[in-house]
């Protein structure tokens, strides 16, 4: 298949483009600027090379997206990561001149909101706020264009060598990760290879439409993550950082790790998607123990 990826740039889709190579799949990659860490099989594009380009792409693959956890939520920063999704997806599809039979996009179980005593699956009505805004506005466009296979993933927090976890890695080598706030508040997660086998899946297997939440069928909540990764580090877990300072020093965005949701994989679980990393010791233990980028 000949594939368009978005936000190539980024640590889902370093890990994904060479599972399609190997695959057999003819990978193009969108991207604003060159980078170095897009692979030399992999064609770059910019979206004025698509303008006017007679070239029928099988599927598309959007991943772009302002890291929504990088800067605080200023309406600057707000405006910011709705313009590199919502926006960006729009003036993609308009510049696609044969419209391509699968899209699959991502989204977040930042779409449900927040909120510590419902369980979500596909199918719950979500709690209002500003993620919700922001993933219910990214997935309606993708939902709203007409292709053939439409598949939507709502993503918990991969986890892999890079991206988040590379962040958290050096306080806890350093003995400082800590329960926050309560510690009560979900943390739904996935693992980066479940995240590459499920979108390989979906591109080949017809009977992938609609949403889907890729989340890990282990549910655990801040405090159960917290423990897990120091005793995987052989460091101890002796500290607690109040919710409050958190929010006071990260404003709105602070939310993102004081508050949560339970979230489970209800259609993935239907059709005996197969995890390789259903339990959160696993996965920890098989990412601390590889080589870096593995």
């Amino acid at each position: 298949m000949k594939l368009l990826i978005t936000g190539a740039n980024g640590f889902v889709a370093s890990y994904l483009m060479p599972k399609l190579a190997k695959e057999g799949h003819e990978l193009y990659a969108l991207i604003h600027q060159h980078s170095f860490a897009i692979p030399d099989y992999v064609t770059r594009l910019s979206l004025d090379d698509l303008k006017g380009w007679d070239f029928v792409f099988n599927g598309v693959i959007n991943l772009a997206g302002a890291n929504i956890g990088e800067k605080r939520w200023t309406q600057e920063r707000k405006n910011t990561l709705f313009s590199s999704r919502v926006d960006f997806t729009q003036e993609l599809c308009n510049s696609l001149i044969n419209k391509p039979a699968i899209w699959l996009n991502a989204s977040a179980v930042g779409y449900y909101g927040n909120d510590e005593n419902k369980t979500f699956t596909e199918e719950s009505t979500p709690n209002s706020g500003f993620t919700h805004d922001l993933c219910n506005a990214w997935e309606q466009f993708a939902i709203d264009r007409g292709f053939q296979r439409t598949v939507i993933f709502r993503l918990g927090v991969v986890l892999g060598n890079g991206g988040v976890l590379d962040k958290m890695l050096l306080p806890y080598k350093l003995g400082l990760g800590s329960k926050i706030g309560s510690g009560r508040q979900f943390f739904p997660w996935i693992h980066i290879q479940d995240v590459c086998n499920f979108i390989c899946n979906a591109l080949t297997d017809q009977s992938y439409q609609g949403v889907y939440n890729l989340v890990a069928p282990e549910t655990v909540n801040q405090v159960y993550f917290s423990k897990t990764l120091s005793k995987t580090l052989g460091r101890p877990h002796l500290l607690w950082t109040p919710a409050c300072a958190l929010e006071l020093a990260m404003g709105e965005m602070g939310t993102l790790v004081t508050k949560g949701q339970k979230v489970i994989p209800k259609r993935l679980l239907e059709r005996d998607f197969t995890f390789e990393y259903p339990e959160l010791n696993q996965a920890l233990t098989s990412i601390v123990s590889a080589p870096h980028g593995e």
